[in-house]
């Protein structure tokens, strides 16, 4: 069962997504999301934060990583 985040922040999403948390549908933004984690590698659970502002960051200004 897929749940799907409504109403969420991006950040959020990614919060959720980078801790392992709820599934979500594949779209657009998840599939970003993907080439975004392999373009960041995650080191520790206290840099999570910080990777999120800048994927999230990275994502807002047209979803590309370069």
């Amino acid at each position: 069962m897929m749940t799907r985040l409504m109403r969420t922040s991006k950040t959020a999403k990614l919060r959720a997504t980078l801790e392992g948390g709820r599934k979500q549908r594949k779209s657009a933004f998840d599939t970003k999301l993907i080439f975004a984690l392999n373009y960041v590698k995650i080191s520790k659970k206290e840099d999570i934060q910080m990777q999120n502002t800048i994927i999230a960051s990275k994502l807002r200004r047209g979803g590309g990583l370069r």
